[in-house]
């Protein structure tokens, strides 16, 4: 058993304390074995009228000074507890009166919470009531009695304003509600008042969200006068609400038995601690799951690792709260920006983003796939690792290892970057990048790209427009193209210009198939005995076919002309060549 500390007045528990009483007849000293009777020492609680203690001090040990004084709860239940010391049959000793300041907390009670702080079972926080039932159903139940006096805020401390409830033919159904938080748990319920007419009844019940059903907790036993009892019951886990009812609580007082019945609730506490679990805004990040998540916004408890919320409106509200403007968006989520989203991050895999026609200057998205209308006022934004779907785009967005799948069109005039970006375009289809039909001079820097890619409506307002085009694949020029456009080219690339010319090309940095295969070869012929190049040994096979004269066993190759020797190859028999070598 632990010993109850008594080096701190604590209210509303058993105090003991020593006094030794100074001899009338023989001061300064001390009275050994003093007599003590009822009526000798007094107690006054907050102020009110002294009476008897109900246990008469003792000298301890016997024979001795030390007298041994012990108040009840009852009589240390209040801020200033007054005893007096008065020998009622005469004068063996001196008067006495001591002053006891009280405290919610003896040292006891600070030094458990203390070495509590930073554990699961931290130390508990009591929080009062939120609401009633009197007002409206709560959790289902409709309030059954009559409201007296008082409304549950009445209940926040025991002051002596009671939250009273008459029956209503005998029945009372109130239930009252606590918000404790996300991230705690109810431990306790502490109820202080008093329940009229001796032989009524009631039960106290707290709900059970595991069970969803109501749980008998503790009981109030009536009794015929008007002074507080006070009554506390530990709580369960199951007892705390979770997802849309998070840190929720809910307790019951139902008629059990009896008539006439009166409820007078001075205090009602719910004691919670902190359960530790969340692992938090991982890497700084929202979380957020508009598949499995849980609606919420509490700061701390939603919208981390482990309790992601579902929308994007609770997301935004926790950004807004915490100053955390990076979200995490979990496989499979869709979003739809419905606000300004300048300077976001979202980062994730294989979700769905709808642009919506937002603001999204200086925004980083990752893993996405995208579409929708998107605006800008200074850019620049980020696509990393998308797919872009159709899309309209502003000035200055730079997409990196993209997957252009649909018509991406440029919302206004400026530059465009696509850094190492490729087709993804299903069945052979041609991923589009549309200047637009009424923009003025724009560039596209397109770098690394890989596949086929259409370009449309370059030229199409006033200005020059450029197209900066390396990589490899496939590119059509629409015939929406006008002439005041020019597209750079290097790399491997097949060119169908649809435009008929209208694009001035600058493609010396390009080869194909036409280039290498369709080219005339430069007449050249390598020196005897050193090592040809290709278009050296081409020339040199060629014309040794084509144009050749015998003489005896000089066999000379001629020159494209037909008369100039290119060179001679001499033969070991001038009727039966078994062998040859170059003269």
């Amino acid at each position: 058993m632990v010993m109850q500390s008594f080096a701190n007045p604590k209210k509303n528990a058993i105090y003991i304390f020593y006094v030794a009483l100074i001899d009338t007849a023989a001061r300064p000293a001390f009275k050994a074995a003093p007599t003590l009777a009822t009526g000798d020492f007094k107690v006054s609680t907050d102020g009110g009228a002294f009476a008897n203690l109900g246990t008469i001090p003792a000298v301890t040990p016997a024979g001795g000074i030390a007298v041994k004084v012990t108040l009840s709860a009852a009589e240390m239940d209040g801020d200033n507890v007054v005893v007096q010391f008065i020998d009622a049959s005469g004068a063996q000793w001196d008067q006495v009166v001591i002053t006891l300041v009280t405290s919610d907390n003896d040292l006891d009670d600070i030094s458990s919470q203390v070495g509590q702080i930073g554990t699961a079972g931290g130390a508990a926080l009591n929080f009062a009531a939120v609401d009633d039932n009197v007002d409206g159903p709560l959790n289902s139940i409709t309030f059954v009695g009559t409201q007296a006096s008082g409304t549950f805020v009445s209940t926040e401390a025991e002051q002596g304003t009671y939250h009273q409830i008459d029956d209503d033919t005998n029945v009372i159904d109130l239930v009252y509600q606590f918000n404790i938080g996300g991230g705690r748990t109810a431990t306790e319920i502490i109820w202080k008042g008093y329940l009229s007419n001796s032989g009524d009844s009631m039960n106290m019940q707290m709900y059970d969200f595991v069970g969803s059903d109501w749980e008998t907790r503790a009981a109030i036993n009536g009794r015929n006068q008007a002074i507080n009892e006070t009554i506390d019951f530990p709580v369960l886990a199951k007892h705390t609400g979770t997802g849309a009812m998070l840190g929720l609580v809910f307790i019951r007082f139902i008629t059990a038995g009896g008539s006439n019945q009166q409820l007078n609730t001075d205090e009602l506490i719910c004691e919670a601690v902190g359960i530790g679990e969340s692992v938090g805004y991982a890497n700084g990040q929202i979380w957020v799951d508009t598949v499995n998540g849980t609606a919420g916004t509490e700061n701390f408890v939603n919208g981390t690792a482990d309790n992601a919320v579902i929308t994007w409106a609770d997301a935004l509200t926790l950004s807004a709260s915490l100053g955390i403007t990076d979200f995490h968006i979990i496989n499979g989520s869709t979003i739809q920006l419905s606000a300004d989203s300048s300077n976001y991050s979202l980062f994730g895999d294989n979700w769905t983003l709808d642009l919506n026609g937002q603001n999204i200057n200086g925004s980083f998205f990752h893993g996405a796939s995208v579409s929708g209308i998107s605006t800008s006022t200074t850019g620049m934004q980020t696509f990393n690792a998308c797919v872009i779907d159709s899309a309209t785009i502003p000035d200055d967005t730079h997409m990196t290892e993209c997957g252009l799948k649909g018509t991406i069109t440029l919302g206004e005039a400026g530059n465009y970057f696509f850094h190492q970006c490729h087709m993804a375009a299903a069945g052979g289809s041609s991923p589009v990048i549309d200047y637009g039909a009424a923009l003025n001079a724009s560039t596209c820097h397109v770098h690394a790209f890989r596949g086929l890619i259409e370009i449309q409506n370059m030229g199409a307002g006033t200005g020059n427009y450029i197209l900066n085009l390396d990589g490899h694949g496939r590119l059509t020029l629409n015939a929406n193209n006008s002439a005041t456009a020019t597209a750079n080219i290097a790399g491997h690339w097949d060119i169908t210009d649809n435009a008929n010319g209208a694009i001035t090309l600058v493609d010396d940095a390009r080869f194909d198939i036409d280039q290498v295969l369709a080219t005339q070869l430069t007449e050249s012929y390598a020196a005897n005995g050193v090592a040809p190049t290709l278009s050296q040994a081409m020339f040199a096979m060629h014309q040794y076919l084509m144009q050749f004269g015998i003489a005896g066993t000089n066999y000379t190759v001629r020159k494209l002309d037909d008369s100039t020797t290119a060179f001679i190859v001499e033969l070991n028999d001038a009727v039966n060549p078994t062998d040859a070598k170059r003269a």
